[in-house]
């Protein structure tokens, strides 16, 4: 998975590849320091996923 990190020595905002989900912290790549992960936005909206989904099952239900 693919995290964001915080670093709070610099503020320098970086992403990172790590198959540990509990890896929270990290050393900064530019100056060493110690970052933290942040929570980031999703990348994608279900939204429209879900509202096309349910117009087929009502669809196949035989409602419109």
């Amino acid at each position: 998975m693919i995290y964001e990190y915080l670093c709070n020595f610099c503020e320098v905002k970086f992403d990172k590849f790590t198959h540990d989900y509990n890896m929270t912290e990290t050393d900064c790549p530019y100056c060493g320091n110690k970052s933290f992960r942040v929570p980031s936005k999703a990348s994608f909206n279900l939204k429209p996923w879900q509202e096309s989904l349910k117009r087929e099952q009502n669809f196949a239900k035989g409602r419109d």
